[in-house]
């Protein structure tokens, strides 16, 4: 039998077998923190959107799918679970793919299958005012009308972020990020090696700016920026802002960085 032959076989008499199965599964539960807490999420692909309310608790909503472009797979779909870890002070939320990457792929690993693990889609609902932390991947997220701090560290993931108040201590590799804020209120970092980020910040609001910038990066801003310091290697900048305020770091090697007022 040809390769060809025995590639149709493995698609009707394993992939397509999950038809049976369900290549989608849902996770709910909410757990108590208080306003002064802290969430801290662990995915790797999929979606997360995270939005404040002003209940002492988090509602996790949690849609785990299957990715796969050729076999159809309804067991990675079970043995992938969302972890929660619950204490009064901290809540972690993590996607489980611990059973799936012990698995056995078999035959599927004879003719160089890549299976794609689920995407896990998240809404959770949090206290405004507990901390947040986010370590993904490649993930899209959405955050919404927090007025505490944000920490997120993401690869290749996109990242929209809205009416924040806290501080934000950004760090990714590719990908790109918008943050509009309400103030800065505290000392904040944003950093990506070669990905776009843009931050808008109310017109009036003062802070004091650093950068750390490659010569193959860029910096645009609304505002106007006092002091730059030029050298053979690297493009950087420094200065108060509307009277300076809470510190900007802004570090990039090949990214483009851009400040706007809103």
């Amino acid at each position: 039998m040809t390769r060809s032959a025995w590639l149709i076989v493995v698609a009707a008499g394993i992939g397509w077998s999950a038809a049976a199965g369900e290549l989608e599964k849902q996770v709910s539960r909410t757990v108590p923190l208080a306003a002064d807490g802290r969430l801290i999420v662990e995915t790797e692909k999929g979606s997360l959107r995270v939005s404040g309310w002003d209940r002492p608790e988090v509602e996790i909503r949690a849609r785990i799918e299957d990715q796969s472009y050729f076999l159809r797979d309804s067991e990675a779909v079970r043995e992938t679970d969302v972890k929660i870890d619950a204490s009064p002070g901290s809540v972690r939320v993590k996607s489980d793919y611990s059973r799936l990457r012990g698995r056995d792929w078999g035959v599927l690993g004879l003719f160089g299958f890549v299976i794609e693990s689920p995407a896990v889609h998240y809404t959770i609902r949090m206290p405004r005012t507990a901390k947040l932390k986010i370590k993904d991947h490649r993930s899209q997220t959405e955050v919404w009308d927090l007025k505490s701090d944000l920490e997120m560290e993401t690869y290749r993931g996109s990242v929209e972020a809205h009416g924040l108040e806290g501080a934000i201590q950004f760090k990714s590799y590719r990908g790109q990020a918008r943050f509009k804020l309400a103030g800065l209120t505290r000392n904040s970092r944003l950093e990506t090696y070669r990905g776009d980020i843009t931050l808008a910040l109310p017109r009036d609001g003062g802070f004091s700016l650093e950068t750390e910038l490659g010569r193959r990066a860029g910096l645009s801003s609304d505002f106007r920026i006092p002091t730059r310091i030029h050298s053979r290697y690297r493009n950087d900048y420094r200065g108060a802002v509307n009277g300076g305020g809470p510190s900007l770091l802004v570090k990039s090697e090949r990214g483009t960085v851009r400040l706007r007022r809103s």
